[in-house]
């Protein structure tokens, strides 16, 4: 249903949480943006369209596999975090979508949404999963 809330664009969006090893929890929607020529925020193996050296995007999908340890309160995000999340409309993307239901608990639900917000904003409710537009450049 969250995907029916994007507006028509050749932009792609970020999926979340991230595939863990060899799972692909949102690989379907990665598929599709690669087979429509959209860009990809990150593999499991190293793809020309891959986005996944943007910091912003390496700090949400460590710690949607659960592989940080502790989420920095929104005052004391990194400058450097914030300024990766602003490239995030430069490299090719439109909206970060948080898939509550492929989360693996409400700590990590909670963690994540914390972490988008502190450079993001709040979100937008749309059923179980939470949408934020990436602002213009």
């Amino acid at each position: 249903r969250v995907y029916t809330q994007l507006p028509p664009s050749e932009l792609g969006v970020i999926p979340l949480p991230a595939s863990h090893h060899r799972t692909q929890r949102t690989g379907v929607h990665l598929y599709w943006q690669a087979h429509h020529g959209r860009p990809i925020p990150w593999t499991l193996k190293p793809h020309p369209d891959a986005r996944q050296s943007n910091l912003a995007l390496r700090w949400w999908a460590s710690l949607s596999r659960g592989d940080a340890h502790a989420i920095p309160p929104a005052a004391a995000v990194d400058p450097s975090l914030k300024a990766a999340a602003a490239r995030l409309r430069e490299d090719g993307f439109s909206h970060v979508i948080l898939h509550t239901r492929l989360c693996t608990g409400a700590a990590s639900v909670r963690q994540l949404r914390q972490a988008i917000e502190a450079l993001l904003g709040p979100p937008t409710e749309v059923g179980p999963d939470l949408l934020w537009a990436l602002p213009e450049p």
